[in-house]
C-alpha cells in the first residue's frame, strides 16, 4: 500500500490527520478484498470503521486540533503527536486467511468499554506511568484470552499507552526550552482514545464471527505499536 498522495512537509504538519487519512484508504482498498472474502458480511465493518475515521478528522478540525496545537512544539523539535501516531505504511500485508488455527469464538470475550473506561480514568489519576502500566495490563489480558479477537480495542489500548509513555518525555523538554507545558494536549490525546472506545469494542464484536472464520479484518489492518 502506498500513500503517495503526503508529501513530507505536509506530514509534519498534520501528523495526526494524515495518520487518519491513511488508515482511510487503506480501509477503503481492503474493503472489497474482505467483501470478496466473507460474501459482502464485512462490508459493514469497513464502512463503520471509515466512517468513524472520517467523523475524527472532522472533530479534529472542530473540537481538538492536535496537529495545530502541536506547532509550537514541533518548531522546537519536540516531535509530539507525530510520535505518537504510528505511519499507516508499517501495517501488515493483505492475507486472506490467517496461517494458523481458527480462533474459537467461544474464547471471544466482549469487552464492557465504560467498565474499561472507567479503569483507564482511575490510572491516570494516578499518573503516566500508572497510566502505561494499566494500558499493557489490558493489553496482556486481550492477549491471554485470543490476540485474534479484540484487535481495535488493542489498538486503541496500545495508542493509548504510548501516548501516556511520551508524555512526561515531552513535558521535560518543553521545560528545558521554556515552553508551555503540553501535558494537556497529551491529555486531549487520552480523552479522545476514550472517547472511542464504545465504538471499537462494538466493531470488535461485530467482527469476531469473521475472525473465528480465519478472516483477520482489523487485526492485519492496524500497525504495530510500541510503548
Amino acid at each position: 500500500m502506498c500513500f503517495g498522495f503526503l508529501n513530507e512537509a505536509h506530514a509534519k504538519e498534520e501528523c495526526f490527520r494524515d495518520h487518519l487519512r491513511e488508515a482511510i484508504e487503506l480501509n477503503e482498498h481492503r474493503k472489497p478484498l474482505y467483501s470478496a472474502l466473507t460474501n459482502s458480511r464485512s462490508v459493514e465493518i469497513s464502512e463503520r470503521l471509515i466512517r468513524h475515521e472520517r467523523m475524527a478528522i472532522f472533530g479534529s478540525r472542530i473540537f481538538h486540533n492536535f496537529d495545530k496545537d502541536a506547532e509550537i512544539y514541533q518548531k522546537h523539535g519536540i516531535n509530539i503527536v507525530c510520535d505518537e501516531y504510528v505511519p499507516m505504511a508499517l501495517t501488515p500485508g493483505f492475507q486472506t486467511a490467517s496461517p494458523l488455527p481458527h480462533p474459537d469464538l467461544r474464547r471471544f470475550q466482549e469487552i464492557d468499554p465504560y467498565i474499561l473506561g472507567r479503569r483507564i480514568k482511575r490510572a491516570k489519576k494516578k499518573g503516566y506511568e500508572e497510566l502505561t502500566k494499566t494500558a499493557r495490563e489490558v493489553i496482556h489480558e486481550i492477549e491471554a484470552t485470543d490476540a485474534r479477537f479484540n484487535c481495535m480495542t488493542r489498538h486503541l489500548m496500545e495508542s493509548l499507552g504510548r501516548i501516556a509513555k511520551l508524555a512526561p518525555e515531552h513535558a521535560a523538554k518543553a521545560r528545558k526550552l521554556g515552553l508551555p507545558s503540553p501535558l494537556k494536549l497529551s491529555d486531549r490525546m487520552i480523552s479522545a482514545h476514550l472517547y472511542m472506545l464504545p465504538a471499537a469494542t462494538e466493531i470488535d464484536a461485530t467482527a469476531a464471527p469473521l475472525q473465528a472464520e480465519g478472516v483477520q479484518i482489523l487485526c492485519q489492518d492496524v500497525p504495530p505499536i510500541h510503548f
